[in-house]
């Protein structure tokens, strides 16, 4: 059996994917998070902490130990919007390489975006319709449309760990404030989703962390990839769990069903955005996929193989 690794380094996660090539598609044999959070307290000062450093470094050991476990004959690893704006990336570059990661891809807004896409579709291969995906990350959220074969795309400065240290790092809002909060995060999507112009039967998709938990809460499970896949979210539901999580004090959250201890703190501001990104799209439902740019890395790495 030929194993293969991909590995998408983000803003608050690192996601380790081993996978097998077969017959119709990607068998994940290890689909592993680590809450890394390599952007916390990173954009005041544009620069990757030492305690992220720390945890990251931590992340690698057992990333190795896993890769050489399976024997996999080719890994491939990108990193996104952190790496893209730190001032000391290249000592994460130096970290990685001690480990076996020696050429890391800092990939661009717009191919982050392709490779989400293609990660989404590639859960549901023989269904070719119009979708509009959303990607909400650490320090950005790319939208992507594709329709009648054309692909267009934006990546915004919108992500769950920037929008929370721009907040002041408040765990909890009234409904006001978090009113206030969509407004200000629809207006600044409006402007890039009218030059998409998304047609309306386009079904929306939702790939991350945050998409992932809040389909998880609906559903009072852990993580569990066949079960959350195409789950289906409404407006109402994201309006009452946003509304529910800004509630609850960290502590508190640690009790619900399913949730990272890495994203207690963000949770509630990447389901802000998803809702503005409803009401920017002019969305009532989205469907969520546990599949994103790792998924669409392993099809570039079987591709080439």
């Amino acid at each position: 059996m030929l194993v293969f690794a991909a590995v998408d380094i983000g803003t608050n996660s690192v996601i380790l994917l081993v996978f097998d090539h077969k017959i119709g598609g990607i068998e994940a044999v290890i689909d592993k998070p680590f809450g890394v959070k390599l952007g916390e307290s990173f954009y005041a000062s544009k620069s990757i902490s030492k305690e992220a450093l720390v945890r990251f470094e931590s992340c690698l050991k057992e990333i190795k130990f896993l890769l050489d476990k399976h024997q996999v004959k080719k890994v491939k690893a990108v990193a996104t919007s952190a790496m893209r704006e730190a001032s000391n990336a290249e000592e994460v570059h130096e970290i990685a390489a001690r480990y076996g990661l020696r050429d890391i891809e800092v990939i661009s807004g717009e191919r982050e975006a392709e490779l989400t896409l293609r990660g989404v579709t590639s859960a549901w291969p023989q269904r070719q319709v119009d979708r509009v995906v959303v990607d909400i990350g650490g320090g950005s959220t790319e939208i992507v449309v594709s329709q009648l074969g054309q692909v267009d795309l934006r990546s915004l400065p919108i992500g769950v760990v920037r929008l929370r240290e721009a907040g002041g790092r408040k765990d909890l809002l009234s409904a006001l404030e978090i009113a206030q909060l969509k407004s200000q995060i629809v207006e600044e999507l409006s402007s890039q989703v009218s030059c998409l112009k998304v047609e309306r039967p386009a079904e929306m998709w939702a790939v991350g962390g945050t998409s992932v938990a809040l389909a998880m809460l609906s559903l009072n499970s852990e993580f569990n990839a066949n079960k959350i896949e195409g789950t289906v979210l409404s407006t109402d539901y994201v309006d009452s769990k946003t509304q529910e999580l800004f509630a609850l004090t960290v502590e508190q959250r640690k009790f619900l069903p399913g949730i990272d201890l890495a994203r207690l703190e963000t949770l509630p501001y990447g389901a802000v955005i998803l809702r503005a990104c409803m009401e920017a799209l002019k969305k009532d439902f989205v469907s969520v996929s546990t599949r994103g740019i790792r998924y669409g890395l392993a099809l570039e790495i079987i591709s080439e193989k």
